[in-house]
């Protein structure tokens, strides 16, 4: 419980201060689909999250996005998206689907993000932003955060999420 709640602080750290570690289809680039071991990101050379970064990209949490011919780049100065954020958590967590997932309009099967997305919202850790849509590439805010990191890590005190 102590490592979780420490992980949980880290994500939320670093997502409110720069990030981006997870793909964004409509970006440059495509979902790195790599083992691990195959990359190193250049482009967190000498930033100051490069160590945390490093640890969750060995953990396999962090992705990154494919730039083809082996090359694969964080971007952790751009901001984080819903959809990056809810699939750190998911991917921190080892999260599980349980019961019915919502569907949205903007989250489809096949986008890197569709099941990690089905799966918080299995588990009632997110909603949308309105019965159908979940505006996966819509920059998170931090109360949208505060709000994620509650209901995941006080379960008992879950606030409202179906507009998150």
């Amino acid at each position: 419980m102590k490592f979780m709640k420490g992980l949980l602080v880290l994500l939320l750290c670093l997502s409110m201060s720069t990030p981006a570690w997870a793909a964004d289809d409509t970006e440059e680039g495509s979902y790195s689909t790599q083992p691990i071991d195959f990359y190193y990101p250049e482009d967190i050379d000498g930033h100051w999250a490069a160590e945390a970064l490093d640890d969750l990209i060995s953990a396999d949490i962090v992705k990154g996005y494919d730039q083809g011919e082996g090359t694969v780049q964080l971007k952790p100065n751009n901001a984080i998206t819903r959809a990056e954020f809810v699939s750190l958590l998911v991917r921190a967590l080892d999260l599980k689907p349980t019961g019915q997932s919502k569907t949205f309009i903007d989250v489809k099967k096949g986008q890197w993000f569709y099941n990690d997305v089905t799966t918080a919202t299995s588990l009632g850790i997110v909603g949308g932003i309105n019965a159908n849509q979940f505006a996966p590439t819509a920059k998170i805010k931090r109360d949208e955060i505060a709000a994620l990191m509650e209901s995941v890590c006080c379960p008992q005190h879950k606030r409202r999420t179906e507009r998150i």
